[in-house]
């Protein structure tokens, strides 16, 4: 065999991540990473064709949604974009929303909360139950026909908004998480090259976000959260992440308080690497299992 896709592959990953790493450091500029983010999704490889963009206000946070001509109306998902608690918006994360309109059929509702510093905790959890109701009462659909996703620090705070609604008796129908930061008060991040975050960036994002707030507080860590009770729960992550163990320490958490949960790990996805779909094939590969975990927990209603 050609070692010629290895080495394009590790060409890939090392030239890509030295990139990120000089922007997203605790020394580069907040607004400069802000800029840097929201042009990732401007970015023409990674474009999905045939996405309607529509924009609206839910309590108050600007709402872009994500939709295909075929686009069901039965159902619909909630996004919460990553980005570290302090970068990322509903610009950065286009290709990723339009890549999860298209592969579950679902009109997306990426939400734009406020990011620390400017907004430490709570205000990111609190804008993202809010939005979710009001997107309920905007669309006439029920808890029980979403799907409550996000990537990264917003796989964080879609675990915290699901678990919130839980206790409303707002019971989602789903729950999907990709490489979600479940505990961003730890400092145990190993040392290895994740193409898109590095440690560094990492520990001073989740200080800019957590301020005065304990390091174990479920709503900041909702690893340390009592899980019982979720619907089913879409975990996907990449073994090289460096988020990879406290994923890991989630997908055993879930499966202990009897989450029905399917944890899918890719041996080549980067970390929040769905959004990279449209050239890598275990980014479209998770994508696509996206779909079916979709199909499977949220069928389409008989009209």
């Amino acid at each position: 065999m050609s070692p010629l896709p290895e080495l394009f592959r590790l060409w890939r990953k090392y030239s890509v991540g030295i990139g990120t790493h000089v922007l997203f450091n605790p020394y580069t500029p907040l607004s400069w990473q802000r800029l840097a983010s929201n042009s990732v999704g401007q970015w023409p490889l990674l474009q999905v064709q045939g996405i309607n963009e529509d924009w609206l206000i839910a309590a108050g946070r600007p709402v872009c949604r994500f939709s295909t001509a075929e686009s069901r109306s039965d159902a619909a998902m909630v996004f919460f974009h990553g980005g570290g608690f302090t970068a990322g918006s509903i610009h950065s994360h286009r290709p990723m929303c339009g890549h999860l309109a298209r592969a579950t059929g679902l009109p997306v509702y990426s939400v734009d909360y406020r990011l620390a510093p400017e907004h430490p905790y709570p205000a990111a959890p609190d804008d993202c139950e809010r939005a979710a109701l009001a997107l309920m009462e905007h669309t006439g659909l029920p808890a029980a026909r979403w799907v409550v996703a996000g990537d990264s620090a917003g796989g964080n705070l879609a675990l915290v908004t699901a678990l919130r609604l839980k206790r409303q008796d707002r019971q989602a129908a789903a729950l999907m998480l990709l490489s979600p930061w479940c505990d961003p008060a730890s400092t145990d991040l190993p040392w290895r090259f994740d193409p898109v975050i590095n440690p560094f960036w990492g520990m001073a994002s989740a200080r800019a976000y957590r301020g005065n707030t304990p390091a174990q507080e479920p709503g900041l860590a909702p690893l340390y959260d009592d899980l019982r009770g979720l619907p089913p729960v879409l975990l996907q992550a990449g073994r090289e992440e460096i988020l990879f163990p406290q994923i890991e320490a989630l997908a055993d958490a879930l499966r202990l308080a009897d989450v029905n949960t399917t944890f899918q790990v890719y041996e080549r996805l980067w970390h929040s690497g769905q959004m990279m779909a449209a050239f890598s094939r275990s980014a479209a590969e998770a994508v696509r299992q996206c779909g079916v975990f979709v199909e499977h927990h949220l069928p389409q209603q008989a009209a």
